[in-house]
């Protein structure tokens, strides 16, 4: 046949139309399409971002409620600068955590934080520019810069290798009696240092000495209370001796008066300078031992507190006969974070409030000083008065029963001076010094330190940081026999290539049949 004979296809008006139309669905459903997305995104950009926490099920990177009013309660711009090596074991654990930081303090539009990010090895310019401007040595350290208050919180502010001992393991002779945790003190440390900088003064604790107070200064592993001093600083605290001979008194920068385990009797005068300086709205931490006399039982009376002279034995709470082992009661704002945590007493004279000034009675007259319970013993415990007693045992006619006071707390006020200070007066008493000493910090002490910081920052007014406990990094690490690394490679490199292979061709055979 010709190409003159074939016949031609003309168009109808019916296929013409048909495919205009379909044309035009297509342009207006891609219309309809960019308006849909258009539209998604600018209500996703009215609306308040969602976010969960999927970190663990404990929550790990989580900011605390402290934390959380310290960040909206922020006046100033905080400006924070991490130089850590992106190598570190801890720098995802930082970064992640500081953005967090940084998000919290933007909710309701303050924007007080803002978090830079420099790679000392990569960016070696800004790093350098970095050190001349902080006069920093080294890397891997955070810088917190709030108008020219700086504050630099290190790697070994962060993370702390702490070792804990299983008592009844280590005096059977056992294996693992001893054991490493890596704790992560982010929260803690970064709180503290933003704290630090957007505040113009900080609270100074002077520890008081010529006594045979704990030394401040003594880090060994024998003595001294080096180590809760150290950690004492590290949460934007100063500490400094105090001879009160010396420096004629307290001094009026003195936010707390520290008194760790005296052995000597104070003198009359001494005594007599620390009463008037408690009815100045005066703030004490006392630490004393047993079978001690120093001469502040006297003034501690007249503030409701109860200091006998006897030892604290408790059979149903201890491990080896000579500890206390208990948890803070929830009755009080420096107990009530610590519910849940566990503390230990080497050794104890009961604390306890007189009748008049229990605050747990609805009859103290509202001048009188009252007095919160922070640790109490089970009721098989007794209060041992006979020193020479070995092994101690429970006399019915000389010695308390149990339950027994171990810490208490006091405040009275506002008390009125005539400078106008309203501030109340705190106390806070423990029956045991050496619980945050070095020898006790050395071997774990479960959650001493908490509570040690939780009584303090009570006492300077800090309850936004009061126990803002460390946290326990969470590894998750497979582990594989050689066997089954090589069956994993079989898998992974041959069988499942084959495999997406064998039915992309059964479907190409099917479909050219």
């Amino acid at each position: 046949m010709d190409a003159e004979d074939t016949p031609s296809v003309t168009p109808t008006p019916h296929g013409r139309a048909w495919r205009l139309a379909f044309r035009a669905n297509a342009l207006v459903s891609m219309a309809l399409a960019a308006l849909l997305a258009v539209l998604a995104n600018v209500l996703l950009d009215l609306l308040p971002p969602l976010r969960g926490n999927v970190s663990s099920a404990h929550g790990y990177y989580r900011l605390s409620d402290k934390t959380l009013a310290l960040l909206h309660g922020l006046e100033q711009e905080v400006e924070v600068v991490s130089l850590f090596n992106p190598r570190h074991d801890f720098y995802a654990d930082v970064r992640t955590l500081l953005r967090e930081y940084e998000y919290e303090s933007r909710r309701g539009g303050q924007g007080r934080l803002a978090v830079r990010f420099v790679d000392p090895h990569r960016d070696v310019a800004r790093t350098r520019e970095m050190k001349q401007r902080y006069s920093l040595a080294t890397a891997d350290m955070v810088v917190f810069d709030a108008g020219g208050r700086v504050k630099y919180v290190s790697a070994q502010d962060i993370v702390e290798e702490q070792r804990t001992v299983d008592v009844g393991r280590h005096m059977a002779g056992a294996p693992g009696a001893v054991q490493t945790a890596t704790l992560f003190h982010g929260e803690q440390a970064f709180s503290s240092a933003i704290q630090n900088v957007s505040q113009k003064t900080r609270p100074v604790v002077y520890a008081l000495t010529g006594h045979g107070e704990a030394d401040i200064a003594d880090y060994s592993e024998q003595a001294g209370y080096g180590g809760i001093a150290r950690i004492m600083r590290r949460d934007n605290m100063e500490v400094r001796p105090l001879d009160m001979g010396r420096h004629g008194g307290i001094p009026e920068d003195a936010s707390v008066l520290l008194v760790a385990g005296p052995t000597r009797h104070l003198a009359r005068e001494e005594v007599d300078i620390i009463g008037q300086w408690l009815n100045r709205s005066g703030r004490l931490f006392l630490l004393l031992d047993p079978w001690t006399r120093t001469g502040l039982e006297d003034l501690m009376a007249t503030w409701g507190v109860r200091l006998d002279m006897d030892a604290v034995q408790d059979p149903a709470r201890t491990l080896t006969g000579r500890e206390l082992v208990f948890r803070p009661l929830p009755t009080h704002d420096i107990g009530r974070p610590l519910r849940n945590i566990g503390c230990i007493f080497y050794g104890a004279r009961s604390v306890e409030p007189l009748p008049a000034h229990d605050a747990l009675q609805e009859d103290v007259q509202a001048d009188k000083a009252r007095v919160y319970v922070l640790a109490r013993t089970s009721e098989k415990a007794w209060a041992e008065r006979d020193p020479a007693q070995k092994p101690p045992r429970y006399d019915a006619d000389t010695d308390r029963p149990g339950p027994i006071g171990l810490a208490a707390a006091v405040e009275k006020g506002p008390v009125t001076d005539t400078s106008g200070d309203l501030s109340p007066t705190r106390i806070v008493v423990f029956g045991d010094s050496v619980f945050v000493s070095n020898p006790a910090l050395a071997v774990g002490a479960g959650g001493n330190v908490d509570l040690f910081m939780s009584a303090l920052n009570w006492l300077a007014d800090r309850e936004e940081l009061m126990a803002l406990a460390p946290k326990i990094p969470e590894r998750i690490e497979l582990g594989m026999t050689r066997d089954r690394m090589r069956q994993a490679f079989l898998i992974v490199v041959f069988a499942a290539p084959t495999l997406v292979a064998l039915i992309g061709g059964a479907v190409w055979w099917r479909r050219r049949r």
